[in-house]
């Protein structure tokens, strides 16, 4: 057992608003120099539009307030002085822990059983976005056992076995504790506090935006090895059988509304703050009106204070049992494939000092494929036309789909590996020679060997997750756009359109390339196991 324990402590720090623009206040850098301040909230009711503070925006907003009794200091920030930089201190740790085991036994003068175990336990503590807040930025867990699991077997004096069983699991964890539900507090709503003109968030929400994460790639392995002494011969024949599975799951957005607050060019507020009523109205006396910073800034503010939404979209993702988009349901991404194999080897001793080694191994590669047929893969790369750099020649795939076949190619059963080598020990006792080789001293050797090998999950996994299907996107930006200013969180929530309509197993691809693009994986079907020679 071996244990490395890593404590740490860092200051953080995070923006948060002075308390004065809580109320509206906002404060800012003057063309002349100074400091000025002016109540973006009064300013809106002088103009006919709602000044109330959103009691959700509110509510978050006590509670960053809250979590500033546990700041060790502030730093001042002169361009933005509206807001300002709170410092905090945390305690960090990283655990990582190495038990093990092994068993030794042997159960009759013939048998014998070998078994380990070995784990690697590491967690990553991670960071909130405040002071006591949810610890989910950098989170990270890992459980990683290893397993094996050996039988020798004496049959004869010149025949053993050796058969071997083992696993290998490295469970992964991101991002603990959040969870898809914890914005039930906000009705499921995950909420961007202000998007400045630089396109940064004005301040960090206290839920931090991270949803959980895991993924695991278990292996099982079954091999058996037969060894058989006979005269000059060394003959091991036997087999394996390799089993290789992968999952993850994650959310995306998981039916949580994602809504960002903001003053849109075409929004009426628009006028309220900018660059001629700024100098008509008196609203930002003194306010830049050469750049869009100071300006945006305060529209910035208002549209937080009352929560005026500027987008709001979400997704959801299919399930992988019922095959229907749901709310709170993760997409989780399942493949599999088995690879095994036959060989006969045999070390033939020629003489004393010349081995001839040769043999075969025949490879079977069953083919990488989804487990819950959840993802897609265009039933034809090209449509309609036959192959690239032939227009007008079209076959009668006019509407060309994303399908989910389980297998995107077949498996391959026929990859014989023959391997042939020699090793030769010449020997001179006299003249020239035999100082260059000497007696027993020199070994020459050459071998050919053809090996197949697997590229691993990834190369396949990554393509057929690629495609769209498995998600369904909402946008409510047609609405938003339409009705500019009309929309805040205590509205009803706006018409969204949606992309697919419903999960299917035949899905059109035209509307993608008509409607923005987008990028299509293939596999090709006709993959052959790869090798080396």
């Amino acid at each position: 057992f071996e244990d490395q324990p890593q404590p740490g402590a860092s200051t953080f720090s995070t923006t948060v608003l002075q308390s004065q623009a809580l109320t509206g206040n906002f404060t800012y850098v003057g063309t002349d120099g100074q400091n000025h301040t002016a109540n973006v909230l009064a300013a809106a009711a002088a103009a006919g539009f709602s000044s109330t503070i959103d009691p959700t925006i509110k509510g978050i907003l006590d509670g960053i307030t809250a979590t500033q009794k546990s700041a060790i200091g502030y730093l001042a920030t002169p361009s933005t002085p509206f807001e300002q930089t709170m410092l905090w201190g945390y305690g960090t740790n990283t655990t990582n822990l190495f038990p093990t085991a092994r068993l030794d036994y042997q159960i009759t003068s013939k048998i014998g059983y070998h078994g380990t175990w070995n784990q690697r336990h590491q967690n990553i503590l991670g960071t909130p976005n405040y002071p006591g807040g949810m610890s989910s930025n950098g989170a990270y867990k890992i459980d990683a056992p290893v397993t094996t699991n050996a039988l020798d077997i004496v049959i004869t004096p010149h025949l053993l076995n050796n058969f071997i069983f083992g696993t290998q699991s490295n469970m992964e964890y991101f991002y603990n504790p959040s969870d898809i539900h914890q914005w039930a507090p906000y009705g499921d709503r995950n909420l961007t506090l202000g998007t400045t003109p630089s396109n940064t968030t004005l301040i960090s929400p206290l839920i931090p935006n991270i949803t959980p994460w895991k993924r695991n790639n278990p292996v099982w392995q079954w091999t058996d090895n037969l060894t058989w002494v006979k005269g000059k011969h060394t003959i091991t024949m036997g087999g394996s059988i390799l089993r290789t599975s992968f999952y993850e799951q994650h959310y995306n957005s998981g039916g949580i509304l994602n809504i960002s607050f903001g003053v849109g060019t075409t929004d009426p507020f628009n006028n309220v703050f900018s660059n001629a009523s700024a100098a008509a109205t008196g609203n930002l006396p003194f306010i830049n009106t050469s750049s869009s910073t100071d300006i945006g800034n305060a529209k910035t503010l208002y549209a937080l204070l009352t929560g005026r939404i500027s987008s709001m979209s979400t997704s959801l993702n299919v399930d992988e049992v019922s095959h229907q988009y749901q709310k709170y349901s993760p997409v989780m991404d399942r493949f599999g494939y088995i690879t095994g194999g036959l060989y006969v080897q045999d070390s033939f001793r020629l003489r004393s000092n010349l081995t001839v080694n040769y043999g075969m191994r025949w490879e079977f590669t069953g083919a990488l494929h989804s487990l819950n047929g959840i993802d897609n893969e265009p039933s034809n790369l090209y449509g309609p036309s036959n192959a690239p750099f032939q227009p007008g020649v079209l076959n009668s795939s006019f509407n060309p789909v994303l399908g989910n076949p389980s297998y995107g190619y077949s498996r391959d059963m026929i990859n014989p590996a023959p391997n042939l080598g020699i090793s030769w020990s010449p020997e001179s006792n006299d003249g020239l020679l035999g100082k260059l080789i000497g007696h027993g001293k020199t070994v020459i050797s050459s071998s050919y060997g053809l090996t197949y090998y697997n590229e691993g999950i990834n190369s396949i996994s990554n393509t057929m997750t690629g495609n769209p299907g498995s998600t369904q996107s909402q946008s409510a930006a047609a609405a938003i756009s339409a009705n500019p200013g009309s929309f805040n969180l205590t509205t009803p929530t706006p018409a969204f359109s949606v992309s697919p309509a419903a999960f299917s197993s035949q899905l059109p691809m035209s509307p993608y390339p008509l409607n923005g693009g987008t990028t299509f994986s293939y596999v090709n079907p006709n993959l052959k196991t790869p090798y080396v020679q």
